[in-house]
Parts: C-alpha cells; sequence; structure tokens
C-alpha cells in the first residue's frame, strides 16, 4: 500500500500526509471576467443604496467649515450631531450623563434644540469622531453660551 494513498485518510476525508492540495488555476481571461463582475456588482449595489430614498438628511460641509440643518442626535450636554455630523462644542465642558449635572445639560440641549434648524461653525479640529465647533439656534443665540448661562456647564479651559 501507498503511503501516500492510506485508506484511513481517505475514509475521514482527508488528505493524507505528504500530499498537496491541488492548486487553482485562473487564466488571465478568467481573472479580468471575475473583477470585471465585481465591479458591476458593486457599482449596481451603490447605485440601489443611492435610491434607497431614505429620510436621512446628507451631511454637508461647506468650504467655510459650516454644517446647518436639524439635530439628528443629542449624544451628552456638550456634544450633538446635526445632519449627522457629529459636533463637540468647543469651549464647553459639561458634566457625564451618567451624573445628576450630565442628565440636567442634556434634558437642556433637548429643550433648546428640538425642531430647531441650527447653524454651526466648525473650527477644522476633531475629537475622535466628532468635528469642534459651536453652533446657533436661529435667533443667532449661541448654545454654548445659553448652556453656560443657565448654570448646568462651565466654560472649557
Amino acid at each position: 500500500m501507498n503511503l501516500r494513498q492510506s485508506t484511513d485518510a481517505k475514509a475521514v476525508g482527508r488528505r493524507a500526509y505528504g500530499t498537496r492540495p491541488r492548486r487553482l488555476r485562473f487564466s488571465l481571461r478568467q481573472a479580468k471576467v471575475v473583477a470585471i463582475l465585481a465591479i458591476l456588482v458593486l457599482g449596481a449595489l451603490g447605485a440601489l443604496n443611492l435610491d434607497s430614498g431614505s429620510d436621512q438628511e446628507v451631511t454637508r460641509i461647506t468650504l467655510d467649515n459650516s454644517v446647518q440643518g436639524s439635530v439628528t442626535h443629542i449624544r451628552d450636554g456638550d456634544t450633538i450631531e446635526v445632519a449627522g455630523t457629529p459636533i463637540r462644542f468647543e469651549k464647553l465642558d459639561c458634566d457625564e450623563t451618567g451624573t445628576p449635572y450630565g442628565r440636567m445639560a442634556t434634558q437642556l440641549m433637548r429643550e433648546l434644540v428640538q425642531g430647531q434648524q441650527l447653524s454651526c461653525t466648525l473650527t477644522g479640529r476633531r475629537s475622535y469622531d466628532r468635528m469642534i465647533g459651536s453652533c446657533r439656534l436661529p435667533d443667532g443665540r449661541d448654545l454654548g453660551e445659553i448652556m453656560i448661562s443657565e448654570g448646568v456647564c462651565d466654560r472649557y479651559r
């Protein structure tokens, strides 16, 4: 009996010791066809995603580093998302959400921005996944200054 064709290896569906697996070979033409098909499939998926008609706002950061739109999420007293862009307020320091003052800051922020269209100016700096900036209500009041004057947040030094 040949060691390469051990009956034990065949019985359990394993290859015998010392044998190499059969190598797949593709011609250059086959590789090109696969690459073209992959590009077409990815393009079709991208087109479907663009035409999905979702209600999410598209984030538009303009050349002068500003974002305008409605608040899509309130993370805590000093971080909100405007039109899907996370913004950390510059020069504002609020307690964390798990603390009493943190909950008060988050609640006040929620009351201030509910249903409002904000205008935010970004500094160009980032903190983790957030852009650093300041936001104003439609009447021109600065959200950070309101949070400080209400006593729920401090000025970041």
